[in-house]
């Protein structure tokens, strides 16, 4: 059964937000993420820029911190953000392997360097749980020649960034190794390709669980900080890929101007015949985009799995005991980031391509 075809309730939003940021003297651009403080503020992680903007409740910003570089409170890379305990924040630079801390109105607080983790993988990323520990995803790298799968590692650290414990092993993304084309060279190299049209595993941190999408499992795993986990099945089948969507989903990468070589070595995988119902294709995902978003309620949003070109913005909707509720409707061009009570925020992009951070109230299903 298709995602439009399963019964149940339909959620929409207001046709104009009421809340919209868009600040000329600070453009807004790779906008990785954005989040609610307690009282309705929006902190907004800005990677164009590597700052985060601290802004009020009527759109106005109160405060802008970071920049470029490697001292106390700057960026190398503003890879993730989220609001932790008190509504301080907690700011991940995957290139420099730090999470620096800011108090809630934006004053650099310290850093924590998290280093020395790479014995269960590569830290992809890490965000707060309000128990005040630290959760992390560890990417392990498949090795040797031809179609592999690597795997991510979720872990507890404490406050400090010292591991606690591995909680999980996942199925993450299929890699082919080749041997393939060189890009601008000649002869032939081992190197990893992503395969095409495979979803990628994601993760969430909500209160003092973590949320894990499967894609390829079409489930959601909860696990709480001692590693107890509850499996919830999504529903949705997978989907068989059909020669038709390969060849647009080539003529899409084509069009994105990639090396005819690498093309031929994309074309030459052949990785599973099915497509996963729900997540991100890697090739074609844009940054800081995002399959799973957890409200303050503990309601799982799901992104239906979509080929460039695919329309609808619609998003499973499951329940806090993982039941399927149905179905959220939400603008065009719009990818959500956080949910609270009847409010979703998120990043949208206007006709220009400009970025704005806006929030829709959700009107209730029917």
């Amino acid at each position: 059964m298709a995602f439009d075809q399963l019964p149940g309730l339909e959620w929409s939003t207001d046709p104009e937000p009421i809340f919209s940021y868009q600040d000329s003297t600070t453009e807004l651009y790779g906008v990785r993420t954005a989040a609610f403080q307690s009282g309705g503020d929006v902190v907004i992680a800005n990677g164009g820029s590597r700052q985060l903007l601290f802004v009020n409740k009527a759109g106005s910003l109160r405060a802008h911190v970071g920049r470029a570089g490697g001292g106390p409170g700057e960026f190398q890379q503003l890879t993730s953000m989220s609001v932790g305990p008190a509504d301080s924040v907690y700011a991940y630079d995957g290139r420099a392997h730090r999470l620096s801390i800011f108090d809630p109105a934006g004053t650099y607080v310290r850093s924590v360097t998290l280093e020395g983790l790479d014995t269960p993988g590569t830290l992809e990323d890490v965000g707060i749980l309000q128990t005040g520990q630290l959760a992390a995803s560890l990417r392990r790298h498949a090795q040797g020649s031809g179609l592999l799968r690597d795997s991510l590692a979720v872990a507890v650290l404490d406050g400090t960034g010292v591991r606690e414990r591995v909680l999980a092993v996942f199925p993450h993304l299929y890699l082919d190794w080749g041997p393939h084309p060189i890009p601008g060279g000649q002869g032939t190299a081992t190197f990893p390709l992503p395969v095409p049209l495979s979803g990628v595993t994601a993760l969430a941190a909500a209160d003092s669980t973590i949320y894990v999408a499967l894609p390829d499992e079409s489930a959601i795993v909860r696990l709480d900080s001692s590693g107890l986990r509850r499996v919830t099945r999504a529903l949705l089948p997978t989907h068989t890929i059909t020669p038709a969507e390969r060849d647009r989903f080539f003529a899409s990468l084509r069009a994105g101007r990639l090396d005819p070589r690498e093309l031929d070595a994309l074309r030459a995988i052949r990785g599973p015949d099915v497509r996963p119902a729900f997540g991100t294709e890697p090739l074609t995902a844009k940054l800081g985009e995002v399959d799973l978003v957890v409200s303050d309620s503990g309601a799982v949003w799901l992104r239906p799995f979509r080929l460039p070109g695919d329309s609808g913005g619609a998003w499973m909707r499951l329940g806090p005991e993982g039941y399927y509720q149905g179905k959220v409707t939400l603008p065009s061009t719009f990818r959500p980031t956080a949910v609270q009570r009847d409010l979703v925020l998120g990043v949208q992009r206007d006709s220009l391509d400009v970025e704005h951070v806006r929030a829709y109230r959700i009107r209730p299903g029917h």
